[in-house]
This record gives structure tokens, sequence and C-alpha cells, in this order.
């Protein structure tokens, strides 16, 4: 699971009025049809008529809703209505578009601040972009003071804001949103629960607390995460405090601070906490002694975070899902950095941080990836919910979601600090018929859930030139890591809840005889037995959280009548200067010996002639090879045999 930056309070109308005074109060849940409060305006050149108030999650239509195709918003908790614009719905003229505040009495107040609910991509189109700004008057509207052009943000955020400089003292103040879809076919915007009011002088909020989900016994975890000065006076010194479980309180006193108000302070702990039992244990963190003085809204101070603490975790190897096509433009664009990047961490290799899956699309135009199948567009549309590629995932969007350009070495590194709570043991062999994936996950910890194994099929390296691919229109020329079958469908082996302490074995043969893709025809499972990989993954397929991932090389079963091998060993391995080559023929047999590169390669050929039945010793002379991974492939006769060679210098 993700490293959680737990966000107990998404301060959606939580704020306790005793400890601070308000002025003006919205949720728009009084409201019906599509019609605004009394005292809402509203400007609009659009069809649809522009802002509206209705459900946020309902469909989009000319009397309803707010939600469309590719402008879904989440529910938003305590709200059945919200006030927003969809141009995904209506792709209409909504070019300065505006919405308006009745006129709001801030007399007396010094310090008047803005909270509001926001969900709002600020996405692009076709080279446009859309724009939200955020603006006050405190002249009844004749004039506006633009106070911010917003941000985007991946979901329904609390937003605040000082607006003293323009409300304060002040008794016709209106608060104002311009939308702009920058004359195209955009998404739009949804608020709600709007609140001005006159903090408290002292207020400090918990925002995060950036602990792991499950936890190792009897390790140090420095608790640490973010916090937020709501209140109208800088921060100079404040307590803080944690406990676990029904233990003691433990405080550090914290001087020489400079929080100023609305301003995130990253706090750490200096007394770490080490757990010394299994199981769940309850964190809370808040401060206190704010200024010497009490915080005026202790509804807001307390983080609560609940973490397993298992006998042992794996080391985590994140899973990376990608979603390309040969006929995207932008995908052949963000393949090149994206593939260095994936390559830097050994992907799908011993010792890698990432296991990788990318999946080829039947889009755009003309959708003849030859790579594609049903599975891909499963994976894609149904169980993802993706609108476009290129697209990225990892461990199931928690650690990352989005455009592959957008994906860095701090995602990867981050991704892979966070404990595995289980462990995958697997071995993935070719017998002539299918390629058999074996092994069994080990549990460290309870883990209720939809859970599944996945086993993905991939190959490593395709090229132009291999059977049946050939020149694509978006110009690429080499294909990494693609998805050619899961091996156990769609929605994996089930293995329901986990137990802590329990083992769950997984046996999956997959024959490759052929299948017919959508889009493609009667594309194999692969082009080359020598690139193939099994990448295996244990998900929640309800929450989509993944929880390990692995991957094992597709070698050749050396027991299989038909392979002229009984045995077939290399050492050593991790190799320096050389290798051994130990096999046993069951006749004689010609032998040839060649290593390839990460890019397909050859960088050692050897024909080592006819050899006697028995066993067997090839050197193999690595001194001229640089530090990396090679695919090994011992041929006798029409048979061939696939390893791994680490070689470190």
């Amino acid at each position: 699971m993700k490293k959680t930056l737990l966000t107990l309070l998404a301060f959606a109308g939580i704020f306790s009025m005793n400890a601070q005074t308000s002025l003006f109060s919205e949720n728009f849940e009084g409201t019906s049809g599509i019609a605004l409060p009394a005292g809402w305006t509203n400007t609009s050149n659009a069809t649809d008529g522009g802002w509206r108030t209705a459900s946020p999650t309902a469909a989009y239509s000319a009397s309803a809703g707010l939600s469309s195709q590719y402008f879904t918003l989440n529910a938003l908790a305590g709200s059945t209505r919200s006030l927003g614009t969809n141009d995904d719905g209506c792709n209409c003229d909504k070019s300065n578009e505006t919405v308006s505040s009745p006129v709001i009495n801030c007399s007396g107040q010094s310090t008047v601040f803005l909270s509001f609910d926001m969900f709002y991509f600020e996405g692009s189109y076709n080279g446009a972009n859309e724009s939200l700004t955020l603006k006050v008057s405190n002249n009844g509207g004749t004039s506006y003071t633009n106070v911010a052009t917003l941000t985007g943000v991946p979901d329904w955020t609390n937003m605040i804001f000082d607006i003293s400089s323009v409300a304060a003292n002040q008794s016709n103040v209106m608060i104002a949103f311009t939308y702009d879809d920058g004359a195209d076919w955009l998404y739009g915007v949804g608020l709600d629960n709007f609140s001005v009011y006159a903090p408290a002088q002292r207020d400090i909020a918990g925002l995060t607390l950036d602990m792991y989900s499950y936890t190792a016994n009897n390790t140090p975890y420095t608790l640490g995460g973010t916090m937020k000065n709501l209140g109208a006076v800088a921060v100079n010194s404040m307590d803080l405090n944690y406990k676990v479980d029904n233990g003691t309180v433990i405080t550090q006193n914290l001087t020489g601070l400079n929080v100023a108000s609305l301003a995130t302070y990253n706090y750490s702990h200096g007394t770490a906490w080490t757990p010394t039992t299994t199981g769940n244990h309850t964190i809370k963190v808040w401060a206190s002694n704010i200024n010497g003085g009490a915080d005026a809204n202790n509804s807001n101070d307390t983080i609560t975070f609940v973490t397993y603490t298992c006998s042992q975790v794996d080391q985590r190897v994140a899973l990376y899902e990608g979603f390309s096509s040969s006929t995207c433009g932008p995908c052949a664009a963000a393949n090149p950095g994206l593939h260095a990047l994936l390559v830097a961490n050994n992907a799908n290799l011993p010792g890698g941080k990432v296991a990788v899956v990318k999946y080829q699309m039947n889009y755009p135009s003309p959708g003849n990836d030859p790579a594609y199948t049903t599975e891909c567009n499963t994976r894609h549309t149904t169980f993802y919910g993706i609108g476009g590629i290129p697209q990225g995932e990892m461990d199931g969007g928690y650690s990352f979601s989005g455009h592959p350009a957008g994906l860095d070495q701090s995602i990867i590194d981050a991704a892979t600090a966070v404990p595995a709570p289980v462990k995958i043991n697997a071995t993935a062999i070719y017998n002539g018929a299918s390629i058999t994936v074996a092994g069994s996950v080990d549990a460290y910890a309870n883990i209720n859930g939809n859970n599944r194994v996945m086993i993905a099929l991939v190959e490593d390296h395709i090229n132009t030139a291999d059977g049946g691919h050939g020149t694509q229109s978006n110009g690429e020329t080499d294909w990494y890591e693609v998805m050619r079958k899961l091996g156990n469908g769609t929605n994996g082996s089930n293995i329901g809840n986990m137990t802590d302490g329990a083992n769950y074995p997984f046996n999956v043969a997959t024959t490759f005889t052929g299948y017919t893709g959508s889009g493609t025809g009667t594309p194999k499972i692969f082009t080359n037995i020598n690139q193939m990989t099994a990448v295996i993954w244990v998900q929640d397929l309800t929450s989509k959280v993944v929880y390990q991932a692995g991957f094992a090389d597709v070698v050749t079963a050396v027991n299989d009548v038909m392979s002229p091998l009984s045995t077939f060993d290399m050492f050593p391995n991790p190799a320096v200067d050389n290798t051994n080559i130990k096999f046993t023929l069951k006749n004689t047999n010609d032998v040839k010996v060649t290593v390839y590169n990460m890019m397909g390669q050859v960088v050692y050929s050897q024909n080592h002639g006819t050899m006697a039945a028995g066993l067997n010793q090839i050197n193999l002379n690595s001194a001229d090879f640089a530090t990396g991974v090679y695919t090994l492939v011992l041929t006798a006769g029409d048979y061939k045999t696939t390893a791994k060679l680490n070689v470190q210098k």
C-alpha cells in the first residue's frame, strides 16, 4: 500500500463556529432543480445557463446533475448538492462565466477568511486551457479585485484564503468566481461549503501523518506530517504530542517557530515510535499550548491513523502499468523518457525496483495496434476508468496516476520505500505448450478484501522487424514490457481475506496457441520466447490497492520431453569476469551460446559445435561486459533455454 498521507480533515464544512465568528455560509442543500440560492447571481453565454446547483455525482443534463463522461465529480462527504458548471457535458460557450454571492457584512472584523471546497482539474485540450479566478468586491459588486487564479486539484479539496485586504471592516462584500473554458471543449468546476468568517487567534489544524499502513515490528518510525495555522496570528511556539493506543502521551516543545496565518508547517516528532507488538495500532498526533495558550478550536486538532504492525515485511517492488498505442503521437513522445527511467530502475529484472506491464490500446484511429487485446481494454477502461492515453498507474494509482511524463525517480523511490505486507515467490516455465507460473504469496498481516493474485505475461522487447508487428503510424519502432496475455484473466486468482502467517499457493498454466484481439486479427501470445517475463502482483480489485509485485523470467523447462537438456545451471551469477554454463545433454547435439543486452543487441555469440551426451561445461568470458542484466540463450539443436545473466563490476 502507498505511503499514506492521511488527510483526516478535508475541512469540508469542518469549522467550529464557537472558535470563530461566522459572517456567511452556504452549502446549497436548500436549493432545488438547478436554481441558485437566493441572492446569488450568474452571468453566462452558455446554452445550459452556466452555473447551477445540482447533485455533484448525478449525470449532467439540461436540468440536472454536474457529472459527465470526462468530468466526473466524486461524492463529497455530507453533501447532496453543490455549485458548479460543466463544460464537458455542454461543450458550449463558457468563456467569462461568473457566479457571485449575496452581499456579506464584514464590518468590525479586522481579519476575514474565505473557505470553500473545490473540484477542478485545470485541464487543457487542443491547446486550450480552462481557468478559474476568485474575485472579491467591497462595493456590492460594482468592481472586483482578483484574489487568486486557482490551481487544479485531483479531487475535492478545501481552499482557504485571507481576503482581509479587500473585505476587512467592509459592509458590502461579495465573492465571485469566473470560469473560462478557453473557447474550447474543457471540463468544468464544482464548488461547495462556502464560509466567510473572522478566524480565532490561535487555531492549529492537523492535516496529514506521513505513516505507512503496514509497519515492521521492532523498527523505529519518525512521526511526521503537516499541520496548518488556521488562526489569525503567526505561531511561534507549540507542544507537539502523540499517543499510541492507550499509551503515554509523548510531548515535544517547539520554540522559535514562525508559522504565518494560513501557512502549513511540516512537523517531525523528535521521539521515534518503535512498535513492540504485532497487530493494529492507533496513532494520534496533535498540537497544543499554542503561543503559550489554548487552541481555540479543538475539533480539527488531532490526526488519527491506524497501522498494522507485521512480524516482518518484504522489500516492496512497485507495480507500474502503462497504457499506450502505436497510433498515438503523444505516446511516442512520452515513451522514450519513460523507458529510460524504467531501465535505470532495472524494471522486470532481478533486484529491480519496478515490475512493469504495458497495455497497448486500440485508439486513436486507425486503432490497429498488433498487441492490443480485449484484456487491455478491460484493464484500462473497465477497471481503472481511464479516459485517454498515454496514462500510467503505479500500485493501483496510489503512488502515481497520470501522464507517464510525470513519473520520476522520486515517485519510484517513495513507492518502493513502503513496506510490503506480503511476499511473492514465483517461477515461470515454458514447456513447449504453455507457460506455467507457479508460486505462493506469504501474508505478514491480516488483510481483508477482494484480494487476487494477478499474472501478466509480457514481452520484454518488440521491434518493427518482429513478425506480425510491422511499422506503425506514430513512428515508434520499439516497444518494451508489452502485455501479451493475462495468465489468469482480468480477475486473477482469488485469495480473499489474507491471514497473518498464512501461505497462498498459485499455479497457472497459460496456453499460447494464439487468440483473437478485437482490433488486430490473430496476434501470437509472444514473438520471442527468449523475451518473455511473468509479472505477478497481489491486488485488491475493489480498492485497487497493490500490496506487492514481482516478476519471474520465463525459462525453458529442462524436463520437457522435447528438450535435449536434463539439467542446466550457471555460476557465478552475478558474474564479474566470467561465468560457467553447466548443462547435461540427453543426446549428442550442436550447441550455441548467444548473449543479448537489454536493447536486444547481440553482445556475444559462439557456436561450440557438436557436444557429447552427458555433463558439459562452457566458460563464458564476461570481462568486456558492462554492468547490467543480459539474456543468455543456450541453443541445443532446435531447442533454446534462456536465463538472465547479471554482471556486476
